[in-house]
């Protein structure tokens, strides 16, 4: 089962024509009529949370199991890890070296686990649905 939650209004034909496809054939889609929040990915029971230059960031009514950091956010990580409690926190090759070194020791003093794309890699993250 796939829940969509997305900016297009439910009766919009753009809508339509993405979701028919994949409903008749791979998923049971349930649409969420609640309003779309920017920025947050569900993959079954994983949220995760996109922060980039652009996203105010505010009470968010739920705690991401991951947060990844791109285009380098001026952030201040340690108010935010005081507030939610991620499983890991990512930050993406856009980043400045300053910010990431900064946004690492963030995680190490919370006990979080920090993942750093253009040091390590790829990130790769396994579940079962």
């Amino acid at each position: 089962k796939l829940t969509v939650r997305c900016t297009l209004k439910f009766d919009d034909p753009k809508l339509a024509r993405i979701i028919e496809p994949y409903q008749d054939q791979f998923y049971q889609i349930k649409m969420d009529d609640r309003p779309a929040i920017e920025n947050v990915i569900d993959a079954g029971k994983i949220r995760i949370l996109i922060i980039d230059d652009e996203i105010m960031i505010e009470d968010f009514g739920f705690n991401p199991d991951i947060i990844v950091l791109k285009n380098a956010p001026k952030i201040n990580l340690d108010r935010l890890l005081k507030r939610v409690r991620p499983d890991y926190v990512i930050s993406d090759g856009s980043n400045f070296f300053s910010y990431s070194k900064r946004w690492r020791n963030s995680c190490k003093k919370f006990g979080i686990k920090y993942h750093d794309t253009y040091q390590n890699g790829a990130f790769v993250y396994t579940y079962a649905p």
